[in-house]
């Protein structure tokens, strides 16, 4: 559909507000996804769509040899150099054309600042700008730019994991990052969407940030002039600023770029985010953003040295005030840590997904890194009087399961224990490891007896099993003073991509 015509198919869906808000925001976060099949190519014949037509054809002196990158702005082509200078080899571009359903309005501005952006930003660790232009077929011209192509490319956090990059170095390469945007802040531009696959590690092994469709040019030398409305969202939501949620332009300044500099540091670092809000929808994560402080990374990866655990919590501190100025300061911040710093261990994504614990010769044995359940569980005795009656997940029924000999306490108080509650977890599919406060307690199916205290209000357990998503589910004990026979609870488990 084209984006146009998204607001007025859901007008004639819904009456509902909510719904027509909460789709518009998502349009601004991602404004030109809609119509982007259309020009996919996926399914079509060699004769049709911008993609088979460009295929071949040489634009600025770049001949376009294969289509590496699609999205709702376009199509990215890996290209050659038609014509080099005398005694020099053929350049490799990445060359971006704008597709044509989306050459229209803010999307035509955008990418035209974004050329404009590009050739006034000259750093080593910002992908360059060689050429662009107008492409016309007959039916109307659209634009293009050939940008430097980046050999054997993969993004930060994917080239970490991948090359088991030591903790030091990976803190090494985000200096490296925040030292071109500090370029870009100095030129007057905010990116606005930093993100792992905006930051690009090519064969060298040096990073390349790309990517500044977005980006908010605050001098007037940039003619585009695209500027954020009131009230729209732009960014991508695991990387973005209280500030960028509040959807306020006047707040956003060089500032938000510190903030996700600092998400992906943590990233880096832990494997983990600062905030757990991924699948949420975009008002309850900037609920959660624009409220809650971030986990601190301390209680996420331990052995952290204190100084650089400092400098990622500054820069994605709540009150932007409380930042770094820039991402110079950030740079500077890491470098005088990593100085006099010992080593440290990271973990990689891989280390979250599955089993969180593992069993050996009949003892418990927690790996690294596993304090954020503990950090988890806190957080949810907080709130989990209130989430007792959504229960995340979990399905409960009656059922006629007998107790267990184990008996832990969610929240210790001096009042002693008034009550115990009986229960039988279940997964699907079965199998899942269950961990309350860092410690295996059991292999669904089982039984597991809850020992209330006068002060608890819920305990968080975590289901886990290779292959699948991690879930957290709250218990809460029953505010009518304890059920009076064993209940059922059961979660289902989603297997991971």
């Amino acid at each position: 559909m084209d984006p146009a015509d998204v607001g007025v198919w859901v007008k004639s869906q819904t009456l509902d507000d909510r719904v027509r808000v909460e789709v518009g925001r998502l349009m601004a976060v991602l404004p030109t996804i809609a119509g982007a099949s259309s020009e996919s190519g996926i399914g079509k014949s060699q004769n049709s769509g911008l993609g088979d037509l460009l295929l071949g054809k040489t634009l600025g002196g770049f001949r376009l040899e294969r289509m590496i990158g699609s999205g709702g702005m376009g199509r990215v082509y890996s290209s050659v150099e038609t014509t080099p200078p005398e005694g020099k080899p053929p350049r490799r571009a990445a060359v971006k054309v704008m597709g044509r359903s989306v050459a229209t309005g803010v999307g035509l501005k955008r990418f035209e600042q974004e050329v404009s952006i590009l050739a006034g930003l000259s750093h080593p660790r910002i992908a360059r700008l060689y050429e662009s232009g107008l492409w016309d077929d007959g039916t109307g011209a659209v634009p293009w730019y050939a940008m430097e192509y980046i050999e054997s490319a993969r993004d930060l956090v994917t080239f970490c994991e991948e090359e088991r990059v030591p903790p030091k170095a990976r803190l090494r390469l985000v200096a490296e990052v925040a030292d071109a945007i500090a370029h870009a802040h100095a030129k007057g531009v905010v990116h606005r969407d930093l993100k792992p696959a905006n930051i690009l590690v090519g064969m060298d092994g040096h990073p390349r940030v790309i990517d500044f469709g977005i980006a908010r040019a605050e001098e007037s030398i940039y003619s585009a002039g695209v500027r954020t409305e009131t009230g729209q969202l732009v960014g991508t939501l695991q990387y973005m600023s209280p500030e960028q949620f509040r959807a306020d332009p006047r707040a956003i300044d060089r500032r938000v770029d510190v903030y996700a500099l600092g998400v992906i540091t943590y990233e880096l670092v832990s494997a983990l985010y600062p905030h757990d809000i991924g699948g949420l929808p975009v008002h309850e994560a900037a609920r959660i953003v624009i409220e809650k402080d971030p986990t601190p990374i301390r209680g996420v990866v331990t052995d952290l040295d204190p100084r650089l655990a400092a400098a990622i919590m500054k820069a994605i501190a709540r009150d932007p005030m409380n930042r770094f100025d820039g991402a110079s300061e950030f740079a500077s911040a890491i470098r005088r840590a990593l100085e006099s710093s010992p080593a440290s261990t990271v973990r990689n994504k891989s280390e979250t997904k599955g089993k969180t614990l593992s069993v050996q010769s009949g003892k418990v044995v927690e790996e690294k890194g596993l304090s954020w359940i503990m950090v988890a569980a806190f957080s949810a005795v907080v709130v989990g009087g209130a989430l007792f009656f959504v229960f995340g997940r979990g399905v409960f029924s009656r059922g006629s399961a007998a107790p267990t000999t184990l008996t832990p306490t969610p929240t210790p108080s001096d009042s002693g224990p008034v009550r115990n509650e009986h229960a039988l977890l279940k997964s699907v599919p079965p199998g899942a490891a269950v961990l309350y406060a860092g410690q295996l307690i059991g292999t669904t199916p089982f039984e597991f007896t809850f020992h209330w205290d006068k002060g608890s209000t819920a305990a968080v357990l975590t289901f886990t099993l290779d292959g699948h998503k991690t879930i957290q589910q709250v218990i809460a004990p029953d505010p009518d003073g304890g059920r009076s026979d064993p209940y059922i609870v059961t979660v289902e488990l989603v297997p991971t991509p």
